[in-house]
C-alpha cells in the first residue's frame, strides 16, 4: 500500500472472491499510470516538474486481463506504445533513469552509423577526434532537455557554462563502439562527459571511466544582449580561410567547413555559420564544427573556455536562429563568438 497525505493510493494484492492474478495485475497497472507515482519518481531524482509527466514515459495501457497464465500485449497496443517514443538526440543518446541520482544520458557512438558519419571529417594529425564543440553540444542539449517544460515559441532561460575544461581527447575509430555518458549534477550545477571503456570493465580494472570534459552551469532567465564589435578585419573569401588547414594537419572535410562570414578584431571573432547540408541539423543546438578554426601560424587545440553563453533557439514560421557567445582560449590566446542563421 502506498499513501500520500493528500489522496492515498491503495494497491491490493489479494481481494476476497476475486482472481489473484487479475487483482495483482490491476494494481500494477494502476501503479504505472498513477500521477502520484510519477511525481514521486521525478522528485527523488531532482527533475524539474513538467506539464505532463507522462511525456517522459511510454504510454502504459490498462490491458484487458484474462483468466490465463500469461498477460499479453495486443498488436494495436504495441503499435500505440512504440509510436509515443520521443526521438533522441544523435549524440546525446538516451536518458538513464535507473539507479541514477543525477541526470545521466548514455550514447553509443560509432562513426560507421549515418548519424555519426560526419565525425570522420574531423581529422587532426591523422586521428579522428571527437570535436570539442561536440562536448558542448552534449552538455547544452542535456540542460535544454531539463529546461524544456516551456512552450517552444517562448523565450527559454539562457544557459551559461563557465570554467569549461577539455581534459583528454577522445579518439574515434571505425572498429570500436564508444560508450559516452553525459551527467548533469543536480540541481544543474556542473556537467561531466565521461567515456566508459568496456575492455577495462571486463578486466576488472580500476580505470573504469575517463573524464574528457567538464564545466560549471548557470541558468539565467534574463535575455542576454548580443555582442557587437567594430569591424577591424573581414575575410571576404571564406574558402581561402580553409586552404591552410591541410598544411597545419587539419584535413577537415565539408562537414566542418560551414563558415559563411568571418570578421573581428585582434581579440574577438564573430562568424556566421550555415548548416543547410546537415541532415541532423534539426536535432542540434550547437554545431559540432562551431569553434574549431586553428591559427595560420600554429596549431591550437582548445583546452579551456572561460565562458559560453547560449541563448536558446526562437522558432517562428519563417526564421530560426541561435546566438552563441564564447569567451575562452586556445592555450590562452584566442577567443570568439558566432551567430547562426537558417
Amino acid at each position: 500500500m502506498m499513501q500520500q497525505q493528500s489522496s492515498p493510493l491503495t494497491l491490493l494484492t489479494l481481494k476476497r472472491k476475486e482472481n489473484k492474478q487479475i487483482t495483482l495485475f490491476t494494481s500494477l497497472a494502476q501503479l504505472t499510470t498513477s500521477s502520484q507515482v510519477c511525481q514521486q519518481y521525478f522528485h527523488t531524482r531532482q527533475i524539474l516538474p513538467m506539464k505532463s509527466h507522462e511525456e517522459s514515459f511510454d504510454n502504459f495501457l490498462l490491458y484487458t486481463l484474462h483468466l490465463g497464465p500469461c498477460w499479453y500485449e495486443s498488436k494495436d497496443s504495441s503499435i500505440q506504445r512504440l509510436a509515443n517514443r520521443i526521438s533522441t538526440h544523435p549524440l546525446l543518446g538516451i536518458r538513464q533513469f535507473n539507479d541514477q541520482t543525477n541526470a545521466t544520458w548514455k550514447s553509443l557512438i560509432s562513426i560507421n552509423l549515418p548519424q555519426h558519419s560526419f565525425l570522420k571529417d574531423h581529422k587532426i594529425q591523422d586521428a579522428i577526434l571527437f570535436p570539442a564543440v561536440a562536448y558542448l553540444e552534449l552538455a547544452t542539449t542535456a540542460c535544454h532537455q531539463l529546461l524544456s517544460s516551456k512552450e517552444d515559441d517562448q523565450q527559454q532561460p539562457t544557459i551559461i557554462f563557465e570554467d569549461v575544461n577539455f581534459i583528454k581527447a577522445l579518439i574515434l575509430n571505425e572498429h570500436e563502439l564508444m560508450e559516452v555518458f553525459t551527467q548533469i549534477i543536480m540541481p544543474m550545477r556542473e556537467w561531466y562527459i565521461i567515456f566508459c571503456n568496456q575492455d577495462n570493465l571486463n578486466k576488472y580494472s580500476l580505470n573504469k571511466f575517463t573524464l574528457h570534459a567538464q564545466g560549471k552551469i548557470e541558468i539565467d532567465s534574463k535575455q542576454q544582449k548580443s555582442l557587437t564589435i567594430p569591424n577591424i578585419w573581414t575575410t571576404q573569401h571564406i574558402p581561402s580561410a580553409y586552404e591552410h588547414l591541410p598544411a597545419r594537419a587539419y584535413p577537415y572535410a565539408s562537414s566542418f567547413e560551414k563558415i559563411k562570414t568571418l570578421r573581428g578584431t585582434s581579440t574577438t571573432i564573430i562568424s556566421q555559420l550555415s548548416n543547410h547540408n546537415n541532415n541532423c541539423s534539426s536535432y542540434y543546438l550547437l554545431h559540432p564544427y562551431l569553434v574549431l578554426l586553428p591559427s595560420i601560424e600554429t596549431i591550437f587545440l582548445p583546452v579551456h573556455i572561460q565562458k559560453l553563453i547560449y541563448s536558446n533557439k526562437i522558432k517562428t514560421k519563417m526564421n530560426q536562429s541561435t546566438n552563441v557567445e564564447v569567451r575562452g582560449n586556445y592555450h590562452d590566446n584566442i577567443c570568439g563568438t558566432s551567430h547562426e542563421e537558417i
